[in-house]
Protein backbone atom coordinates (compact mmCIF):
# COMPACT_ATOMS: atom_id res chain seq x y z
CA UNK A 1 0.00 0.00 0.00
CA UNK A 2 2.76 2.53 0.80
CA UNK A 3 4.37 1.59 -2.38
CA UNK A 4 1.47 3.05 -4.35
CA UNK A 5 1.12 5.72 -2.44
CA UNK A 6 4.63 6.59 -3.32
CA UNK A 7 4.61 6.02 -6.50
CA UNK A 8 1.34 8.19 -6.42
CA UNK A 9 3.43 10.80 -5.46
CA UNK A 10 6.18 10.72 -7.49
CA UNK A 11 4.06 10.05 -10.21
CA UNK A 12 2.15 13.35 -9.07
CA UNK A 13 5.68 15.25 -9.02
CA UNK A 14 6.83 14.54 -12.02
CA UNK A 15 3.45 15.53 -13.71
CA UNK A 16 4.12 19.21 -11.56
CA UNK A 17 7.31 19.94 -13.33
CA UNK A 18 5.62 20.01 -16.86
CA UNK A 19 3.09 22.42 -15.32
CA UNK A 20 3.24 25.89 -16.19
CA UNK A 21 0.82 27.36 -14.14
CA UNK A 22 -1.39 26.15 -11.17
CA UNK A 23 -4.53 27.69 -8.94
CA UNK A 24 -6.30 27.33 -6.21
CA UNK A 25 -9.33 29.61 -6.57
CA UNK A 26 -7.81 33.27 -6.69
CA UNK A 27 -4.75 31.64 -5.60
CA UNK A 28 -2.56 31.30 -8.55
CA UNK A 29 1.12 30.62 -7.73
CA UNK A 30 3.86 31.50 -10.15
CA UNK A 31 6.21 28.31 -11.09
CA UNK A 32 9.73 28.51 -10.68
CA UNK A 33 10.24 28.72 -14.02
CA UNK A 34 7.84 32.13 -14.57
CA UNK A 35 9.51 33.77 -11.72
CA UNK A 36 13.37 33.42 -13.32
CA UNK A 37 11.89 34.41 -16.61
CA UNK A 38 10.40 37.69 -14.56
CA UNK A 39 14.09 38.17 -13.19
CA UNK A 40 15.91 37.83 -16.42
CA UNK A 41 13.52 40.56 -17.92
CA UNK A 42 13.95 42.69 -14.71
CA UNK A 43 17.81 41.77 -15.57
CA UNK A 44 17.48 42.83 -18.66
CA UNK A 45 16.19 46.14 -17.93
CA UNK A 46 18.42 47.04 -15.59
CA UNK A 47 21.20 46.65 -17.55
CA UNK A 48 19.23 49.04 -20.19
CA UNK A 49 18.96 51.59 -17.33
CA UNK A 50 23.00 51.27 -17.21
CA UNK A 51 23.50 51.71 -20.56
CA UNK A 52 20.92 55.05 -20.96
CA UNK A 53 22.18 56.25 -17.95
CA UNK A 54 25.07 58.41 -19.18
CA UNK A 55 22.66 59.60 -22.52
CA UNK A 56 20.25 61.17 -19.98
CA UNK A 57 22.64 62.05 -17.33
CA UNK A 58 25.96 63.60 -18.13
CA UNK A 59 28.76 62.75 -15.58
CA UNK A 60 28.88 66.48 -14.42
CA UNK A 61 24.90 66.11 -13.27
CA UNK A 62 25.35 62.85 -11.79
CA UNK A 63 28.46 64.23 -9.15
CA UNK A 64 25.64 67.01 -8.44
CA UNK A 65 23.34 64.76 -7.26
CA UNK A 66 25.41 62.08 -5.50
CA UNK A 67 27.23 65.44 -4.30
CA UNK A 68 24.08 66.62 -2.49
CA UNK A 69 23.17 63.22 -1.77
CA UNK A 70 26.89 62.93 0.53
CA UNK A 71 26.63 66.41 1.34
CA UNK A 72 29.75 66.99 -0.06
CA UNK A 73 28.40 70.29 -1.95
CA UNK A 74 31.13 73.26 -0.63
CA UNK A 75 33.32 74.41 -2.80
CA UNK A 76 30.73 74.98 -5.55
CA UNK A 77 31.89 78.31 -8.28
CA UNK A 78 29.26 79.83 -10.10
CA UNK A 79 29.13 79.60 -13.87
CA UNK A 80 27.08 78.91 -17.08
CA UNK A 81 27.58 75.04 -17.47
CA UNK A 82 26.84 74.91 -13.66
CA UNK A 83 23.35 76.92 -13.75
CA UNK A 84 22.29 74.76 -16.79
CA UNK A 85 23.07 71.70 -15.60
CA UNK A 86 21.29 72.74 -12.28
CA UNK A 87 18.11 73.62 -14.67
CA UNK A 88 18.07 70.47 -16.24
CA UNK A 89 18.17 68.66 -13.14
CA UNK A 90 15.16 71.01 -11.62
CA UNK A 91 13.13 70.05 -14.61
CA UNK A 92 13.93 66.23 -14.63
CA UNK A 93 12.49 66.82 -11.06
CA UNK A 94 15.48 65.62 -9.37
CA UNK A 95 16.25 68.35 -7.58
CA UNK A 96 14.35 71.51 -6.19
CA UNK A 97 15.80 74.61 -5.35
CA UNK A 98 15.24 75.92 -1.65
CA UNK A 99 13.03 78.68 -0.69
CA UNK A 100 13.88 82.48 -2.25
CA UNK A 101 16.95 80.58 -3.60
CA UNK A 102 17.31 80.53 -7.93
CA UNK A 103 20.12 79.42 -10.37
CA UNK A 104 20.46 83.24 -11.30
CA UNK A 105 21.91 83.71 -8.10
CA UNK A 106 24.80 81.59 -8.41
CA UNK A 107 27.20 84.16 -10.20
CA UNK A 108 29.59 83.56 -12.10
CA UNK A 109 33.23 82.97 -10.18
CA UNK A 110 31.14 82.71 -6.54
CA UNK A 111 32.17 80.04 -4.54
CA UNK A 112 28.96 78.49 -2.45
CA UNK A 113 28.13 75.31 -0.93
CA UNK A 114 25.47 74.26 -3.24
CA UNK A 115 23.34 72.37 -0.36
CA UNK A 116 22.60 76.08 0.56
CA UNK A 117 20.70 76.17 -2.95
CA UNK A 118 19.26 73.15 -3.70
CA UNK A 119 17.85 69.89 -2.60
CA UNK A 120 17.37 66.14 -3.82
CA UNK A 121 13.75 65.54 -4.56
CA UNK A 122 12.90 62.21 -3.89
CA UNK A 123 12.88 61.51 -7.62
CA UNK A 124 16.62 62.42 -7.09
CA UNK A 125 17.28 60.11 -4.42
CA UNK A 126 15.86 57.38 -6.28
CA UNK A 127 18.31 57.70 -8.75
CA UNK A 128 21.21 58.45 -6.57
CA UNK A 129 20.71 54.87 -5.47
CA UNK A 130 20.36 53.80 -8.92
CA UNK A 131 23.51 55.70 -9.50
CA UNK A 132 25.74 54.20 -7.02
CA UNK A 133 24.17 50.64 -7.81
CA UNK A 134 25.79 50.92 -11.18
CA UNK A 135 28.72 52.13 -10.46
CA UNK A 136 29.52 49.92 -7.49
CA UNK A 137 28.53 46.71 -10.38
CA UNK A 138 30.58 48.39 -12.65
CA UNK A 139 33.70 48.79 -10.36
CA UNK A 140 35.84 45.91 -9.94
CA UNK A 141 36.83 44.41 -6.36
CA UNK A 142 39.92 46.39 -6.07
CA UNK A 143 38.21 49.62 -6.91
CA UNK A 144 35.35 48.94 -4.24
CA UNK A 145 38.10 48.18 -2.30
CA UNK A 146 39.81 51.80 -2.97
CA UNK A 147 36.55 53.75 -3.02
CA UNK A 148 35.82 52.52 0.17
CA UNK A 149 38.58 53.84 1.72
CA UNK A 150 38.39 56.64 0.26
CA UNK A 151 34.43 57.68 1.59
CA UNK A 152 36.04 56.71 5.57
Amino acid sequence: MTTLLYLGVAGGLLLLRQVRSLSFGRYKPEMIEKVREKQARQEDQIEDIALMLPLLLPANERIHLVSLHENRTSGYKGNHALRTELRRLRSFGLIRMLPDQHNGSMKDNLSFDLAAYAELADLGKRWVKRIQKIEMAEAGPEEKTISGEQDA
